[in-house]
């Protein structure tokens, strides 16, 4: 297996990389929603899942307005709900259902050739989602902040497992689990993905999408892809 992708930088289009026994990932022609493997849970549900194949994994993703706690409290006592692998993203920080989908898969994937930055799923999650390898650099890029809107991510064998996981820990926040935010765009969120991952003017005009959010996608996911190389 493979990693393939272009990456852009001022300008110049640079080679492409493929380490040996890595992902593969088509950056510039990969469309999560026309993937088999990602599906919503039920009309009522509002979650969002993910199944990997040839990982042995299901995943839940759910969007959360507000939460009861403060970020410490509420990540101590998510903690205690059970076993299952979780992580809680900033809402603000993420691009996507694309930007999430890939994070994970890159993070199993990294477990299975132990090639792992962190000891457990849940870390190794915030890592890949912020592209970066130092867990404080990773946190203050897309952790979860005080009284803002958050992503929780939940990791399991099976189905049930992540879903039980999901209705225990929907009492610590406030109003109904969705997922229709991970897909809400505007101009100060494109800024803010922009400055967060550290993408250039140069590099959206080389990937030449339209609209600019679907470049910011692509780019955030190389990001997390180059994180991968390094770590083979």
């Amino acid at each position: 297996m493979h990693i393939s992708y272009t990456s852009f930088q001022s300008g110049t289009k640079k080679s492409t990389i493929d380490p040996p026994r890595s992902l593969t990932l088509k950056i510039n022609f990969y469309f999560i929603s026309n993937n088999k493997d990602i599906r919503l849970w039920g009309r009522r549900s509002n979650l969002l899942k993910f199944k990997f194949k040839g990982y042995g994994k299901r995943a839940a993703v759910a969007v959360f307005r507000r939460a009861r706690l403060s970020v410490e409290e509420l990540l101590n006592s998510l903690r205690s709900v059970d076993g299952t692998d979780f992580q809680l993203l900033n809402l603000e920080a993420v691009a996507g259902k694309e930007h999430v989908y890939f994070a994970i898969l890159n993070v199993l994937h990294a477990f299975k050739l132990k090639k792992n930055i962190s000891k457990n799923l849940g870390m190794e999650l915030l890592l890949y989602a912020s592209a970066q390898r130092q867990i404080k650099t990773a946190i203050e890029r897309v952790g979860a902040k005080e009284g803002r809107p958050v992503v929780l991510v939940a990791i399991g064998p099976d189905d049930k497992g992540v879903e039980n996981f999901m209705v225990k820990a929907s009492r610590f926040f406030e109003g109904k689990m969705e997922n229709s935010g991970l897909e809400e765009w505007d101009k100060e969120k494109i800024k803010r993905l922009k400055e967060i991952f550290e993408i250039s003017e140069e590099e959206m005009e080389a990937l030449g999408e339209d609209p600019p959010f679907e470049a910011v996608k692509k780019l955030i996911i190389e990001r997390m892809a180059l994180l991968s190389v390094r770590g083979s």
